[in-house]
């Protein structure tokens, strides 16, 4: 059995990743959390799950013997300070890495993200185009990370994968909060919804890892996707129609929009008041531009077909949903 690390465990993509592994045979995987995590997300797992040890030395110990290691740990967020994001995103992984070298690891895979490229606009981007990074902590991190980390690349295969618009069960940052939203009547959306975006649904990205694992001599950065770009309108309507809610209808112009959320971000800077993540000019950034992405790259040298289309990936996220709203109506999501 090939013993495959998997770090932030207990998070949406790391648990989800986990339990694909779980399923795929000649893997075990093995998940590593952060003392005092919250192990909601793993509770129907049966693999070992193991705490960041204390020294680098201990590192190095836990990861002997794996043939790979997915990094999935890091700051997923559009507020907070840099400090912070530079620890989880840059720091760490560079930490993990060079315990991972010393330790034998054959393959480091890193769970990037395509907010390298920036939200000037995006159509069919490949990997080759120059990052531009929204200014913002965690897009910089995200991109200062891929950096540092391509250059341990003549002494450890990496695999960076840059998803899109991951969403999936467990899910509660965007999944939820989009459904939960819907629900109640969402009718706004910035622009009309007419600019593209690159749904993944986080299995797909899973399986990604899996071609990796199995890969040979095709290291490199990779573009992830379900493969079928559509506008953010077509995409709330396959939400909408697996919940039975009426879609949003109309539109708010973003450039006014992207002027309120800078004062509000000017005034939860200096007053420390805490504003929804959804009031975000990154955020609006994001969505008032076309982001959409070629996974030609990993289709041709990965041979990664996404497993799940778009239209099964929202059927999933829709029953999880419903799911949790049944056995947490008046609680707060983990």
């Amino acid at each position: 059995m090939k013993k495959i690390i998997i770090t932030g465990a207990n998070g949406f993509i790391g648990s989800n990743i986990l339990m694909w592994f779980e399923k795929t045979k000649d893997l075990e995987p093995i998940g590593m959390v952060r003392k005092k995590s919250n192990l909601t997300r793993l509770k129907n797992s049966n693999s070992p799950i193991l705490t960041y040890p204390d020294t680098r030395d201990g590192l190095v110990e836990i990861l002997k013997g794996a043939v790979g290691i997915v990094n999935t740990a890091g700051k997923a967020s559009y507020k907070g300070r840099y400090e912070d994001f530079y620890n989880s995103n840059v720091q760490f992984p560079l930490e993990l890495i060079d315990a991972a070298i010393r330790a034998g690891v054959e393959k480091f895979i890193h769970i990037g993200s395509t907010v390298i490229y920036g939200f000037k606009g995006n159509i069919n981007t490949t990997e080759d185009k120059n990052p531009e990074p929204y200014k913002n902590p965690y897009c910089i991190t995200k991109k200062i990370c891929e950096e540092k980390l391509l250059e341990y690349s003549d002494r450890i295969e990496i695999y960076i994968f840059r998803p899109a618009t991951v969403y999936g069960p467990w899910d509660f940052s965007f999944t939820f909060s989009l459904l939960s939203s819907l629900e109640k009547g969402l009718r706004l959306f910035p622009g009309g919804g007419k600019t593209l975006t690159s749904p993944c649904y986080v299995k797909n990205l899973a399986y990604a890892t899996e071609c990796a694992i199995f890969d040979k001599g095709n290291s490199g950065a990779y573009n992830i996707s379900d493969g079928n770009d559509m506008k953010w309108i077509d995409f709330l309507n396959l939400f909408s129609f697996e919940l039975n809610v009426r879609a949003p209808k109309l539109g708010i112009p973003t450039l006014p929009l992207l002027f309120i959320f800078k004062v509000l971000e000017y005034i939860e800077k200096f007053t420390g008041i805490r504003l929804p993540e959804a009031v975000s000019t990154a955020l609006i950034a994001q969505v008032s531009k076309d982001y959409s992405f070629s996974i030609e790259k990993a289709i041709n040298k990965l041979h990664y077909k996404a497993p799940y289309s778009t239209i099964q990936g929202v059927r999933e996220s829709v029953l999880w949903y419903l799911e949790q709203k049944s056995k947490m109506p008046s609680q707060e999501s983990p």
